[in-house]
């Protein structure tokens, strides 16, 4: 558990809470919908990845159609969407770029209170090249289709 979700610590309770812990299902739906255009998209098709995970491989990716002359990523392929699934909820807990989510989702553990969808969809910056529009995205999403009542 340590080193899956690079835990510096053993003996730190607070490291392993801060890491191990849900994400709520409106954010996982909404980024679900978008990076995958609503299940449409090629990368969903193809490579059961469902919230746009990139690889450095090519052994286990697929060339984006539209990827930048020089870039050297690939999208990721996944054996089944559960493996897609497994592996945001992994980066989410884990990676250094979703600190913030970590953070905050803690805080709101603190409170005793369950970890909403709507306010930690505010902490992905990191989660796509777009910035604050992929915010404003993901709230829309959640919004207008109600994702919240998932988190009950």
């Amino acid at each position: 558990m340590k080193k899956k979700y690079k835990v510096k610590s053993i003996l730190s309770l607070d490291e392993f809470l801060k890491k191990i812990d849900i994400v709520p299902p409106s954010l996982a739906l909404a980024q679900a919908a978008v990076e995958s255009a609503w299940g449409k998209s090629r990368f969903t098709k193809k490579a059961n990845n469902i919230f746009g995970h990139w690889t450095y491989n090519a052994k286990n990716g697929i060339v984006p159609k539209r990827r930048e002359a020089g870039s050297k990523h690939f999208i990721r392929v996944f054996n089944s969407i559960q493996d897609s699934l497994r592996a945001y909820m992994l980066n989410l807990n884990r990676h250094t770029a979703y600190k913030s989510f970590q953070k905050k989702r803690y805080q709101t553990r603190l409170k005793n209170k369950n970890p909403m969808g709507m306010e930690l969809s505010q902490t992905m910056l990191k989660y796509s090249g777009i910035g604050t529009k992929y915010l404003a995205i993901l709230k829309s999403v959640i919004k207008k289709n109600k994702l919240q009542n998932y988190d009950k």
